[in-house]
């Protein structure tokens, strides 16, 4: 399973919430989680804010107000 679908899972999103999220369309998004992708997935910046969503991030934690 690609890094990008996994998050996707964790967080329990559809491709469709997912798109949102990123701000890509669920196209995009579709296309990046097919196991056949072999372009660069995410960003840097993208990838550590999904881990932070999913709360995997190494260094930071999301906590509530």
């Amino acid at each position: 399973m690609n890094e990008l679908k996994r998050l996707r899972d964790k967080l329990g999103l559809s491709n469709k919430e997912f798109a949102e999220l990123l701000g890509l369309s669920e196209k995009t998004v579709k296309n990046r989680i097919a196991d056949d992708y072999d372009k660069k997935i995410l960003s840097k910046p993208e990838l550590e804010y999904l881990k932070l969503l999913a709360g995997e991030h190494e260094k930071y934690i999301l906590t509530e107000k």
